[in-house]
């Protein structure tokens, strides 16, 4: 008996072993802290799988694919990037998903902006007084279009263009306004919501800049990965929508 019950348990084991997968996906800076509470929480569903992220602009990381970085699945910044490489035919068809809807905010320490006529006044005042406005790089970051939207809104993007701070990703924006380098930043909700309340921060209207739907999508290398298909598939589970929420975005 005893006998039999080790091979069924050896058994097991392979069986188990088999559907066990590793999987490095590509995620948008914005959504890295996020990211990092969801593969821990997906790790206790699935623990046979390994998940990996590699963070950095949504267009940098098109790049990478472009190049043959072996990623599995990407989680962008926008719906864009992951259009473009299902229609490149480097990421499976119809598997593009929204996940979250970002939101864009201002960070302004020291600053009280109470309404967005304050934070319009606040914006021109920065450039007339020829202070540093950073932004992430709109070539290559969805928040970065964002922003350079706003400023449209705002009639000031022309105006600012001498002004501006461009970060390669939304988190190395965020350093500029955190160093002292500048003393307003265009960044994500989700980097700012969890932070001391001496760094203030705006929530910019919705209607100054088009939608942030952040668009996962399962890449060409990812198309037989078991751990990163049902990593896709968990991050609509109410416990991964629910943790998104927890982080600043919409669903």
């Amino acid at each position: 008996m005893q006998k039999l019950l080790i091979v069924i348990s050896l058994s097991l084991a392979i069986t188990h072993a088999a559907y066990a997968d590793s999987a490095t996906i590509a995620v948008a800076t914005n959504f890295k802290t996020a990211m990092t509470q969801l593969i821990a929480q997906f790790h206790q569903q699935y623990p046979q799988h390994q998940i990996k992220q590699s963070n950095a602009s949504s267009g940098s990381i098109v790049n990478q694919v472009q190049q043959g970085a072996p990623f599995t699945a990407f989680l962008s910044a926008d719906s864009r990037y992951p259009q473009s490489l299902e229609s490149q035919g480097l990421a499976i068809a119809n598997t593009r998903t929204t996940y979250a809807e970002g939101q864009l905010v201002v960070v302004a320490p020291g600053q009280i902006i109470s309404d967005p006529q304050t934070l319009s006044k606040a914006i021109k005042a920065t450039i007339e007084q020829q202070h540093k406005i950073a932004i992430a790089n709109p070539a290559i970051a969805p928040y970065g279009m964002a922003a350079q939207q706003s400023l449209n809104h705002l009639k000031l993007w022309q105006s600012a263009q001498a002004h501006l701070v461009k970060g390669s990703n939304i988190g190395q924006t965020f350093q500029y306004v955190a160093t002292g380098n500048a003393p307003i930043a265009f960044v994500a909700l989700s980097q700012v919501k969890h932070l001391n309340p001496a760094m203030a921060y705006w929530p910019i209207p919705q209607d100054w800049y088009q939608p942030i739907r952040q668009q996962a999508i399962l890449l060409q290398s990812g198309q037989t990965n078991q751990a990163a298909i049902q990593f896709l598939a968990f991050l609509h589970t109410e416990p991964a929508k629910a943790t998104i929420r927890q982080q600043g975005y919409r669903i």
